[in-house]
């Protein structure tokens, strides 16, 4: 029961005011680690890991997480992925831990090309809680361009960190695909 007839008089009297100040801090996600194997260019998957930063007072737990990530506005990998015991401590960074089957949808072998860029773009929802105990936030959006994104590759136990060596490989790889593709058409 309410003294109002409709509540609408009454709740015109409310008025909520908050302030959320900019916070002059780096990118919530800081850096990708991206491993390729000979599976990948067959399967089309990667495992992944990632760092987060997390600019608050209080942890930061990531119980999921889902991404899309790509240069560009086209998404060369997507993942949909759980976690247990993942948490930023406050104004600090962690690691999620390494995990497979991100999806590399245009394919391995063109999503060779983007390696020498050394950069994803990422669109990301997770859910995570705020503080030990504190509030949980379903669908947490984070969206970061130019992610520094390092890429490994073991292929027939000869494997290759080295940034210059990828670019080489994914460059006569894309070249080739080009010529092949001309050829064919």
């Amino acid at each position: 029961c309410s003294a109002f007839a409709s509540l609408v008089p009454g709740l015109e009297g409310i008025t909520l005011d908050a302030d959320l100040p900019a916070m002059d801090a780096p990118p919530i996600l800081t850096h990708v680690n991206v491993f390729i194997t000979l599976d990948t260019l067959v399967d089309n998957l990667v495992s992944v890991n990632f760092d987060v930063y997390n600019p608050l007072d209080a942890p930061l737990t990531i119980s999921f997480s889902q991404s899309d990530s790509g240069v560009n506005g086209e998404t060369y990998a997507h993942f949909d992925q759980g976690f247990s015991g993942f948490v930023v401590p406050p104004k600090g960074t962690a690691n999620s831990g390494t995990f497979g089957n991100v999806l590399l949808p245009q394919g391995a072998i063109a999503s060779l090309a983007i390696i020498p860029l050394g950069y994803l773009d990422i669109q990301s929802v997770s859910t995570v809680q705020v503080g030990d105990g504190g509030y949980t936030i379903p669908w947490f959006h984070v969206n970061n361009d130019h992610v520094t994104t390092a890429y490994s590759l073991n292929i027939l136990g000869i494997s290759a960190s080295d940034t210059g060596a990828l670019e080489g490989l994914a460059s006569s790889v894309s070249a080739s695909l080009s010529g092949e593709l001309t050829t064919a058409v």
